[in-house]
């Protein structure tokens, strides 16, 4: 059963029978439900491939991001695919482990086509790169892309992040540690706290830094080192909610519950912790960014990140 065994049953054109499996607009109502029904009563189901050929367009949306299991990317990925979902397009999870070559064969798909447009959660290959790829599809970065001709959707961290150092001052706090996942060469917001810390309490100390944190696990080892190495801290400002969890658990072990502990996401975990954590509004930094890949212009946003204190 093809195309034209449709136009032959229904009574109507080739060109008519294609353009309501394509949601042409210009078909008549009457038209479009007499060839549905003709559709569903033979069975018949488009072949999305040749349509997407047809159309130049796959109703598919890729979003790279380094990690699948990572929280952060996780709340991004949510909005996301909750504004796909309300227009009709799919979502495909391009995992990179920030591998550059993993990276650059995603860009290739964009360029071949199996792509309607890439949504970049975190970015190992430089922004010259994905200049070069943007022009055979949109691309749109969740950080910001300087001057580059690249839309992006921000978080402006700096605010809530000095709002969160000035309320572990004013608690006391003065040896505070800080975790974060790539080296500030690599990672706007390891600059970011970074930046913050420098303006709080002037310089961070290489001892008090700690690296390569993802999951909870990682806070785990985060307090093994510094319980060895640092023993006289009295914060641990974390980079996920996740990771401040193991950070807890593992405090709980060596009895150290005069040290205070800060999170970043404001996800569930620290509700049920109750500490304080910061609230990026990543889900919402997805929706806008499914939103600005169909932008005529290319458009820079940025959403201000917000301090919450328990």
């Amino acid at each position: 059963m093809n195309i034209k065994d449709i136009a032959r049953i229904s009574g109507y054109s080739v060109t008519t029978v294609s353009r309501v499996i394509n949601d042409h607009p210009y078909v008549s109502d009457e038209k479009r439900q007499r060839i549905k029904k003709v559709m569903q009563d033979v069975g018949y189901v488009p072949n999305n491939t040749a349509r997407a050929l047809s159309s130049g367009r796959s109703k598919n949306i890729g979003i790279v991001m380094p990690f699948s299991n990572y929280p952060y990317f996780e709340r991004i990925i949510a909005g996301v695919v909750e504004s796909a979902f309300e227009k009709g397009y799919k979502v495909t999870l391009l995992p990179t482990n920030y591998d550059k070559k993993t990276e650059e064969d995603y860009f290739k798909q964009l360029q071949a086509k199996s792509f309607d447009g890439l949504i970049i959660t975190s970015k190992c290959n430089d922004f010259s790169m994905i200049a070069h790829y943007q022009t055979y599809g949109p691309i749109v970065c969740c950080e910001e892309t300087l001057d580059y001709p690249i839309s992006s959707v921000s978080i402006d961290r700096h605010p809530a992040l000095v709002s969160a150092l000035v309320f572990l001052r004013e608690t006391g706090c003065r040896r505070v540690a800080v975790t974060v996942s790539r080296e500030a060469s690599e990672s706007a917001s390891t600059r970011a706290i970074i930046k913050a810390y420098r303006e709080v309490y002037g310089e961070l100390p290489e001892t008090l830094f700690y690296r390569d944190c993802s999951i909870m696990e990682d806070g785990v080892a985060a307090v093994q080192h510094f319980m060895t190495e640092q023993p006289t801290i009295d914060a641990i400002f974390t980079n996920g909610d996740e990771i401040a969890a193991g950070v807890v658990k593992a405090l709980e072990t060596f009895k150290r519950s005069d040290i205070h502990v800060m999170g970043q996401g404001a996800s569930l975990t620290s509700d049920i912790l109750q500490i304080p954590t910061i609230d990026h509004h990543l889900h919402q930094i997805g929706k806008e960014a499914f939103r600005h890949l169909f932008l005529i212009e290319q458009e820079k946003t940025t959403l201000a990140s917000t301090f919450i204190s328990r």
